[in-house]
């Protein structure tokens, strides 16, 4: 019998599968084969179990005849099969372009899932996210692709997008664990802990006991709560059933951090940085305990990595392109700083861009317009440079951020430059003078709230934990010869309407951080939440009481009522979490004291 391809394909009708590949085989062999002949050649030997033999018969196919696009799926097939996944999600991918709805979406979306999870569960979402997003558009609704999408999302700032997802794929999976457990990150991210909480108790006690991240998550909504020995026997129980998750780990960290327990929170952080030495989420949460600390050495030296934190918000944008600075003599270097963050971060870390300059330097500064006339009348020899204009690298010898100086210079505890180190106009700071000058009694200024930067979730919970409202400062106003004024602003300073006690408000006046600075330097002291007028004032030199939460910031050091940043400024501390009544009680002691001091001079 002659082999022809019509003859195999009888044979194949015929049930006689093993003389069709033979005859099929022998035409390939005589280079007598057509394209049609070779794609059932490869079909067969898939068939058959020898994928690999398919393989370079469907690729000539494929160079003789680019449009048989259903020997195209085929050598996809083949590919995913041998391992080649790649491959096989290219020429499927083609495959599904050429025809939408082509029988090989069911694979191409199974690979897609596949690489899709495997990025996201190794933490490359950037990745993995748009992979899962075309894999659920070919599968089509899945609680295993929704539980990773929606984590990927999570974690690239979607807060929103990944809690609809996952609320659909509740609605139609009300039990799936890994959906759950993701909804409880979420939902924890946008401070809803409770409900966090409540999403980790119903794996945890009706579907899977012992399920190591949820008992981690439950202690992430613990910590939220302020819950913080709960938190920490939760996470204990995670570390127990997996010992080496290490978000588990850093979660051990930072409750210890909160309670102020220093050296167990760096056993713990450091248990996790061996294990994931490459994760800059940890290298900024030690940077930023050790800080707190007081080891300053450790602690600035990992804050230099904090711009590598995936949720922080810091782009050195316009320093990145010069060499930096690394230390030593700068005595006529041309250096350019670039402030970060916050307000309250470029006021408190202007004076090493002074101390720079007192050492030789000449020094530039890329601020906020709302810093400059303040910059600007503070040291006139700190060149102001607008942020949106890039710098030529023949102005400048070398780029920084201002806030790695203090690592540059190899800042300690006790070798903080000091304070005062700014200046308000004298123009203005006298004409503040004249109109307070009836105020004969103990002039406060008020600050009861930050930024509540609701786009930005960490942020944001430290806000709320950080600020107060207005009404629970009636205890100041009740103190005899106190006059409250407001350095209020932002959408706190609507309160300011509703006051239950006397309150001076010129905060519309105040356009600037120059104009808030010629006030501050008029009144006997601030009373502030941890925010920027704290700052502001402090770096003025006047007295400022500040209350600080329960799980304070870095930089105020721990269980210390001072700082070295500030010779004129006490802090009052929460005692627990979110209980503002004892710091709120020593503040109002404290301005009673200097309200009956003042009387008697």
């Amino acid at each position: 019998m002659l082999p022809t391809l019509q003859t195999a394909r009888s044979l194949l009708m015929d049930g006689q599968d093993e003389a069709a590949l033979d005859m099929l085989e022998s035409l390939a062999r005589s280079g007598a084969a057509t394209p049609d002949a070779l794609f059932l050649l490869g079909a067969q030997l898939r068939q058959a179990g020898r994928t690999a033999e398919a393989i370079p018969f469907l690729e000539q196919v494929f160079r003789e005849r680019p449009d048989m696009t259903n020997s195209l799926a085929e050598l996809g097939y083949c590919l995913a099969e041998v391992g080649r996944k790649e491959e096989a999600l290219e020429v499927l991918r083609e495959v599904v372009r050429r025809v939408p709805g082509h029988s090989c979406s069911q694979r191409l979306g199974q690979l897609l899932a596949g690489k899709g999870i495997y990025l996201v569960d190794k933490g490359d979402d950037l990745q993995g996210v748009p992979l899962l997003q075309e894999a659920m558009a070919a599968l089509g609704p899945s609680p295993d692709l929704a539980a990773a999408l929606a984590m990927g999302r999570h974690r690239l700032g979607d807060n929103h997008g990944a809690l609809s997802l996952l609320q659909d794929a509740l609605s139609l999976w009300p039990d799936h664990p890994a959906c759950l457990v993701n909804l409880s990150s979420v939902l924890d991210s946008l401070s809803r802990h409770v409900e966090a909480e409540a999403a980790c108790r119903r794996v945890l006690d009706h579907l899977v006991p012992d399920l190591p991240q949820a008992h981690c998550n439950l202690g992430a909504a613990l910590r939220g709560q302020g819950r913080l020995e709960e938190a920490e026997a939760a996470f204990r129980r995670a570390h127990e059933l997996d010992p080496t998750l290490v978000p588990v780990l850093a979660n051990l960290g930072t409750v210890m951090s909160s309670l102020g327990r220093l050296e167990d929170s760096a056993v713990w952080y450091r248990k996790a940085i061996d294990l994931a030495p490459d994760d800059m989420v940890l290298t900024f949460l030690i940077a930023c305990d050790r800080l707190k600390a007081g080891d300053w050495a450790e602690g600035w030296a990992r804050y230099e990595l904090r711009n590598r934190h995936p949720a922080n918000k810091v782009n050195w944008t316009l320093s990145k392109d010069l060499p930096r600075w690394e230390g030593g003599d700068p005595a006529g270097l041309r250096i350019l700083l670039e402030e970060e963050q916050g307000y309250g971060d470029r006021l408190q870390f202007f004076r090493f861009a002074r101390l720079l300059a007192d050492r030789g330097a000449t020094v530039g500064i890329a601020t906020l317009p709302g810093l400059h006339r303040l910059f600007r009348q503070s040291d006139p020899r700190i060149l102001l440079v607008d942020r949106d204009t890039a710098p030529s690298a023949a102005d400048w010898d070398f780029g920084m951020p201002l806030m790695s100086l203090p690592h540059r210079f190899g800042t300690r505890v006790d070798t903080v430059p000091g304070a005062p180190y700014l200046t308000a106009e004298p123009g203005q700071a006298a004409a503040w003078a004249e109109r307070l000058a009836g105020l004969t009694g103990l002039r406060v200024g008020l600050v009861w709230a930050g930024d509540s930067r609701p786009h930005d979730p960490s942020a944001n919970g430290i806000d709320r934990r950080r600020s107060m409202s207005l009404a629970q400062f009636a205890p100041l106003a009740a103190i005899p010869g106190v006059h409250l004024i407001s350095l209020q602003k932002g959408e706190p300073a609507a309160q300011v309407a509703d006051a239950p006690f006397p309150l001076l408000d010129w905060t519309g006046e105040l356009d600037d951080f120059a104009d808030t600075a010629a006030l501050a330097v008029n009144l006997d002291m601030v009373v502030s939440v941890d925010t920027a007028p704290a700052h502001l004032a402090a770096a003025l030199g006047v007295p400022v009481l500040l209350l600080s939460r329960f799980d304070g910031c870095w930089r105020w050091l721990h269980g210390r009522d001072d700082t070295p940043w500030y010779p004129t400024m006490r802090l009052f501390r929460q005692q627990s979490w979110g209980d503002w009544s004892a710091p709120l009680a020593g503040v109002t002691a404290a301005v009673a004291a200097a309200a009956d001091a003042k009387s008697r001079a």
